[in-house]
């Protein structure tokens, strides 16, 4: 009975997986689609290393198994060597809270900042959220105008909107001539990334130019 039982371990640690095969929760091209099977297929793969192990240690000699051993570790250590070269020597995201701390300077306690996703160049890396925890600034994450609407406007004296260029007509049938442009703010940060497939990442600049507009009454 107990034989039979692990014989099931793989499968319950497996069950996850197969759940979210058939609903995965989340769009197919979303990039985060891969996180959600880190967590069931992580312990399955642990298990199956150390099965594997197992077995390869069985079938050799007791004197050639520390060889074995300190081989492995040797291959393993010197696969690691580029890609930790090319983490450590880059920073990602280096000075973008700077920028966005230093944007955010301007802004009092009753001004409403409506940060569009697009504004840093890269819709995954918001600065809504920094400004708003750390910067303690009424900022958030905007997107579709019409909830505009729904916002209490009692509460702030000014409303502003911070988006690119080409992002600016997604607004226009909402707000009209009520956009008041203020400014031109500039972001650019080292992210890594690839176009090549199946070759290492490399870092590079990304640079972006959004504009403040005020949203008048």
């Amino acid at each position: 009975m107990k034989r039979r039982f692990t014989l099931l371990i793989p499968t319950i640690l497996a069950l996850p997986t197969f759940i979210y095969l058939i609903n995965g929760h989340i769009s197919d091209d979303h990039p985060w689609l891969l996180r959600r099977y880190a967590f069931t297929l992580f312990p399955l793969f642990l298990l199956a290393t150390a099965v594997l192990w197992q077995a390869i240690e069985d079938g050799l000699r007791k004197e050639r198994r520390r060889a074995f051993g300190l081989a492995c570790f040797t291959i393993l250590f010197m696969l690691q060597i580029v890609p930790s070269y090319r983490a450590l020597a880059t920073i990602e995201y280096r000075n973008l809270w700077a920028e966005a701390s230093g944007f955010a300077e301007r802004f009092g306690t009753r001004d409403l900042i409506l940060i569009d996703r697009t504004v840093t160049g890269d819709p995954f890396t918001m600065i809504a959220g920094p400004l708003a925890t750390i910067d303690r600034k009424n900022a958030v994450y905007f997107f579709n105008p019409e909830d505009y609407a729904r916002l209490d406007h009692s509460l702030f004296e000014r409303v502003y909107l911070l988006v690119t260029e080409d992002g600016i007509g997604r607004y226009a049938d909402t707000f009209r001539n009520r956009l008041l442009p203020i400014e031109v703010v500039s972001f650019s940060f080292p992210e890594f990334g690839t176009t090549v497939p199946y070759t290492w990442p490399t870092a590079s600049l990304i640079s972006s130019d959004a504009i403040l507009f005020e949203i008048t009454k």
